[in-house]
């Protein structure tokens, strides 16, 4: 017999400095698993924020630059190059 089991999980944002390592590493993995579709908001900005405190946490005490650098830099500056916000909305 087959059985399916479907699992809600709940992921605080605000809380993820407060994670512990294990979690962190779990909900990682549950941000990858998640089956949104490919180039949804909601989840690459999950994946985001909990790459970066890892990220956070493996540099530690190193005073290095965090966010000199990133995904949305390269489409921003194309979309300012060839595009106007009117009222809200790019031209």
């Amino acid at each position: 017999m087959k059985h399916k089991v479907a699992i809600t999980i709940e992921i605080d944002l605000d809380t993820l400095t407060s994670a512990t390592d294990e979690w962190l590493a779990a909900a990682w993995t549950i941000a990858q698993w998640n089956p949104a579709p490919m180039g949804d908001p909601e989840a690459g900005n999950l994946a985001d924020r909990i790459g970066c405190e890892i990220i956070r946490r493996w540099l530690g005490k190193a005073p290095v630059e965090m966010y000199q650098h990133s995904k949305e830099q390269a489409y921003w500056l194309e979309l300012t190059k060839h595009c106007i916000c009117v009222d809200g909305q790019w031209l």
